[in-house]
This record gives C-alpha cells, sequence and structure tokens, in this order.
C-alpha cells in the first residue's frame, strides 16, 4: 500500500501539524530504517512508502525534524508566490486550482488534515481517503464576518470579490466532499458540524497531546496567570489582556505571536506581559508555575488546553466549543459564558475564591485521557477498520 498524507499548509508547529506527525508516526515503511525513537512502542501500519504534500512547506529545520522526522514535503505552485511564507492566506483565490493540481494518482490510501481544503484533493476510482477534519473551512462557513472583519487595509477595498471567492468555495467544498470516504473529526463538537454542513457522519478521534513533555511540576505555584498561542482574531487575546488591565493587581504573561500582536500591546504594563514566541521549554515552565490558563476563543478542540491541564494548570475559558469536552467544570477548570471582558473578570475572580477545588494530579489525570498514545490506538484502529474491513472498534478514549 502506497500512503499520501495532505496537508494544507506547513508554516509552524501548530496543533494541525502535530496531529500529522502523530499520522505519519502511525505508518511504517517497510524499507525505511529510521524510526522515531519516541514512538518505537507504537502500534503501526506498514506500508510500502509515504509521501507527503501541502500547498505550502516554509518549516524550519528543527520542526521539520520533530513533526516529519525530516521528510520533504511536495508542495503547489502557492510555494512560489511573492511573500507567500508570511502571506499566504492572502492566496486564497488560488487554493481550489492549488489543491486539485495535487497529483495522488499513484497512491492507494490518502489520508487528509484538513482545516481548510486538503479534503477536496482529487481522487482516482480504487483509491481510499480518510479525512481528519479539524473543522469544516472556518472563514467560509461559520466565520465569514469575522474574517472579513479582520481584513487588512489593504483588502478591505475587495471585500465584495472576496464574498463571492468565499461563497465559490462553500459550492466547492461541497461539491467535493463525496471524494472522502471517511471522515475522523477532532471532537464532537466539530462532528456535529461536519453533519450540519456536509450532511455526512464523522467519527471522533481525539487529536494527540503530548502529556510527556507537558509534565506535572514539583514546585510551587506563583502568582500570575498565563496564555498562550496564535494572536489572530478569533483567539481574543486582546480581550484576555484588556481584563487583565483592569485588574492592576493580577499579572498576566501572554506568549506567542500573530498579526493581532499590535492589539494586544495596547493594553500591556507592569500587570500585562507580552512575551512574544518562547521555544517549547520555555513555554511549558510558564505554564507549570501559573495559577491557571485562560483562552477566550471558541476552539474546535483547543490543544494548548488539555497541554494545561497536562501540567496541572487549571483552565479558565469560554464556555462554548471543544473546551466543553476537555474541560471538567469546578474540577479541572471553570468557564465564562461571553467573550467580554467584564465575564473573564469575573471568572478570574470566582477562580480566586475556591483554589483548594482544582487540583493539580486530578487535573492532570484528566488529560491523560488525549495522549499520544491513545490517539494511536483510536486513529489506528480507525484506518484498519476503514481500509482492511477489520472489526476492530475505536479504542476506549479514557
Amino acid at each position: 500500500m502506497k500512503v499520501a498524507l495532505v496537508h494544507d499548509w506547513y508554516s509552524v508547529s501548530a496543533g494541525g501539524e502535530k496531529v500529522m506527525r502523530a499520522i505519519l508516526n502511525s505508518f511504517r515503511e517497510k524499507n525505511r530504517t529510521h524510526e522515531s525513537p519516541f514512538t518505537s512502542d507504537w502500534e503501526k501500519i506498514e506500508v510500502d512508502s509515504i509521501e507527503i504534500f501541502s500547498l505550502i512547506d516554509f518549516l524550519s529545520d528543527t520542526d521539520r525534524q520533530y513533526l516529519l522526522n525530516g521528510r520533504n514535503v511536495h508542495t503547489t505552485f502557492i510555494q512560489h508566490f511573492p511573500f507567500a511564507q508570511k502571506h499566504y492566506r492572502s492566496y486564497l483565490p488560488f487554493f481550489k486550482r492549488a489543491v486539485q493540481s495535487i497529483d495522488l494518482s499513484g497512491f492507494d490510501l490518502i489520508v487528509s488534515s484538513s482545516a481548510a481544503v486538503s479534503k477536496n484533493v482529487r481522487k482516482k476510482p480504487g483509491q481510499i481517503h480518510i479525512s481528519y477534519c479539524h473543522t469544516p473551512i472556518r472563514y467560509a462557513w461559520d466565520m465569514e464576518d469575522e474574517y472579513l472583519k479582520h481584513l487588512s487595509p489593504m483588502m478591505r477595498p475587495f471585500k465584495f470579490v472576496i464574498q463571492s471567492v468565499l461563497a465559490s468555495l462553500r459550492k466547492w467544498d461541497l461539491e467535493n466532499t463525496p471524494n472522502v470516504d471517511y471522515f475522523l473529526a477532532n471532537s464532537q463538537f466539530v462532528a456535529e458540524r461536519i453533519k450540519r454542513i456536509y450532511g455526512r457522519e464523522a467519527t471522533v478521534v481525539y487529536p494527540p497531546v503530548d502529556t510527556d513533555s507537558f509534565a506535572l511540576a514539583n514546585h510551587q505555584r506563583k502568582n500570575f496567570y498565563v496564555t498562550a498561542g496564535r494572536i489572530v482574531p478569533y483567539k481574543n487575546v486582546d480581550t484576555i489582556a484588556e481584563a487583565f488591565k483592569k485588574m492592576p493587581d493580577k499579572k498576566l504573561y501572554i506568549i506567542g505571536d500573530g498579526p493581532e500582536r499590535p492589539s494586544v500591546q495596547k493594553f500591556t504594563g507592569d500587570n500585562v506581559v507580552l512575551l512574544g514566541y518562547q521555544p517549547k521549554d520555555r513555554m511549558v515552565k510558564y505554564i507549570q508555575e501559573a495559577k491557571a490558563f485562560i483562552l477566550a476563543a471558541e476552539e474546535d478542540f483547543g490543544i494548548t488546553t488539555v497541554e494545561a491541564q497536562s501540567c496541572g494548570t487549571p483552565i479558565i475559558a469560554y464556555e462554548k466549543g471543544g473546551y466543553l469536552e476537555t474541560v471538567v467544570d469546578g474540577k479541572t477548570g471553570l468557564f465564562f459564558k461571553t467573550q467580554s471582558v467584564q465575564d473573564i473578570i469575573d471568572a478570574v475572580q470566582r477562580f480566586e475564591k475556591t483554589p483548594e477545588n482544582f487540583t493539580p494530579e486530578s487535573i492532570r489525570e484528566n488529560a491523560l485521557r488525549f495522549s499520544e498514545k491513545i490517539f494511536n490506538k483510536n486513529f489506528v484502529a480507525q484506518v484498519k477498520k476503514v481500509v482492511y474491513g477489520s472489526q476492530v472498534g475505536q479504542a476506549s478514549q479514557s
């Protein structure tokens, strides 16, 4: 069996890329001698060959080794467009043509990791396509208004053109859905969206979380809160920063970078500190020492939420989306109702009244339900079921 793995884009090492890393390491090539040592005890499906495809690939050497075991990626013509490394999303009108230019005719099994367009690759009769769907295209289906609201000044004059492109993208997305033989969803929340938008059933296989690296710390917690992730509009990092600006007696560290950084910087000061990008070991240390980890996005799953719980750190999060499947209210964290400054302030105050409710050991125990090993068992079981007609069921998520 020859396997093609297709990912939307490789630009950074984020949640979707970590899923593809675990998918890659669930296969073993017959003639490849090098295997990642940290997955030596995983169950693997033996295949003849594996090749990786994506719209673009701008990974650093370090990220390439971590995510892809040093492998190269086959890219599309968008790779060679001006400024594609940072502004590839600006080439949205070309995505359809680019993804369907990928030639997968020589493969038996296609596995796509899709939050945008990779699920729409072309497929020939006899091929099997399993799509691990992080979400149907956010900005085309459920977040069009949010996407248009945050257009750059340069793109605003083209708003109506972009609306037309998004309408065309939705039509094309639906037309190509039959090319997917089997949907895997990263949460029940996403499975419901797949059912509503595509009219298809999906099996939930929760994403892998590196619970070994995000370990429980033995030291005492310090007097600060933390949030981490890409600073993009839907994450509402600026709202979190503004809330803490109004609580000068409480400190917040913000880890990450992105296009909305200027909006966040307006609220920085003595008690709100924007650290920018941090190496993984530094980020883990901040999370291990924090009183709580705060998030205000509507996430499809939210890997950082589980990474923080793996460190035994309580969560304060928006009560919607994937967080409802990963955070146990009152035991591993607590929720706030709206993405507003006042609700975040109220949640922090509620949290500080009952810190004894959140024990690091029980918080980490909850996170272990989403370990990389659990993902491997579930993913391999589903591939065997689809490809080999095995009656192997989905392994327990607990």
